[in-house]
């Protein structure tokens, strides 16, 4: 008998090392539909798990610990009054959000490189195992998770436990945050937030025609500090002494949901400032016809042009998207980043074709295009920050 993929992707014993309950002997296995499977114990679904094939062949695998009451197999009950039963199917079971953690793998194709993905989307904490991309055959992934288990860190189960049974919190946060997030499994990093993007469209730092105030959902503006610490607590003091790397924008889902713990706080100064330089067309289909250069709350708007150069239509220069979260590439990007380095071929084009000189700076800039200074900015961030 060919052995259930379930038990060849994860035995029982591996499962704890992803937060995974081990598959129970009397459960009921049950396949929905071709793909999908559940166990029940007894009328409880327990376990959902996908497998996904590309040309005939499994390459993608997902398993969640979840607790979907059901009648008699064949109706999902509600979770809450206002809900509604529903007979029991794909789109029934896996309208359900899972309850406890989700494993999630997948083997390289032409098309995607591999990945692993262990978290709890509860508490949006997830676990930072380092998983090679180029993992070609389940063969070759059932090797690496050998050799993964035989070298985990002294406190992982620390992490997984962390990551299991933290209860779904909302934190507030504030400008001048610094927060903590695991760059992998033996090593932390620390960011400091900087803005908050809905409150300064609120504020009306951002015309509408700047290129930050496009950003979708909630977003921060983040700092990383040049720091790679093996210690999860470090002096605040001592930590703030670090250089900072450039500014990125990033979703507050992480930060918000509390997966990254805010360790601390300071009253934000000019040099903690810093804005990326963007240029690009607009996004805008009710008003296209413009292009900008933006640096900070600054803005030249050119309108009705013509002559923008295809090198500028560039996401490496326009610079709005959101990063979901940070991690160990991140980080490593952050530390090999020089201080105070020069203006980039497409910063200096995009100079060019606006007419900003080379060696203007931030402060400059911004002096003649209605925008903050750094200090100007500093002092209106710390309005909202926690330390006054």
């Amino acid at each position: 008998m060919k052995e259930l993929i379930e038990h060849y992707i994860l035995t029982n014993e591996e499962r704890k090392y992803f937060g995974l309950e081990p598959i129970l002997p009397q459960w009921e296995r049950h396949e929905v539909k071709e793909g999908f499977i559940v166990y029940f114990d007894g009328d409880v679904i327990r376990k959902t798990i996908s497998v996904n094939t590309l040309l005939g062949a499994d390459y993608e695998y997902m398993e969640s610990d979840n607790e979907i009451y059901t009648r008699e197999h064949n109706v999902v009950l509600p979770r809450t009054e206002k809900g509604k039963e529903k007979k029991l199917n794909f789109t029934s079971i896996n309208g359900m959000n899972p309850t406890g953690c989700t494993f999630r793998m997948n083997i390289a194709h032409p098309y995607r490189k591999s990945s692993l993905w262990a978290g709890n989307t509860r508490n949006s904490i997830s676990l930072p195992v380092d998983f090679p991309d180029d993992i070609k055959t389940f063969t070759e992934y059932r090797s690496w998770l050998n050799t993964f288990i035989v070298n985990i860190p002294a406190d992982y189960f620390d992490k997984v436990k962390r990551m299991k049974n933290t209860p779904h919190r909302t934190v507030k946060y504030y400008n001048g945050d610094i927060f903590r997030f695991e760059a992998d499994l033996e090593h932390y990093g620390f960011g400091l937030i900087i803005g908050q993007m809905r409150k300064m469209k609120k504020d009306g730092l951002l015309s509408k025609e700047h290129i930050l105030y496009t950003t979708m959902g909630v977003a921060l503006l983040v700092r990383l500090y040049k720091l790679k610490s093996a210690q999860k607590d470090i002096d605040i003091d001592k930590l703030t002494s670090y250089p900072l790397g450039d500014t990125f924008i990033m979703m507050d889902n992480q930060v918000i949901w509390g997966a990254y713990d805010i360790v601390g706080s300071k009253k934000l100064s000019q040099n903690d400032i810093n804005f990326p330089i963007q240029t690009g067309k607009s996004i805008d289909a009710r008003d296209p016809d413009y292009v900008r250069l933006c640096w900070g709350t600054g803005i030249i708007l050119r309108r009705n042009v013509k002559d923008f150069p295809d090198s500028l239509i560039n996401h490496k220069i326009m610079r709005n998207g959101s990063r979901i979260g940070v991690g160990k590439i991140d980080l490593e990007r952050t530390l090999e980043s020089k201080e105070n380095c020069e203006t980039n071929d497409l910063e200096k084009r995009a100079f060019q074709y606006f007419g900003v000189p080379f060696n203007m700076t931030f402060d400059e800039f911004n002096r003649q295009n209605n925008g903050l200074t750094a200090k100007e900015y500093a002092d209106y961030a710390n309005k909202s920050g926690r330390v006054k």
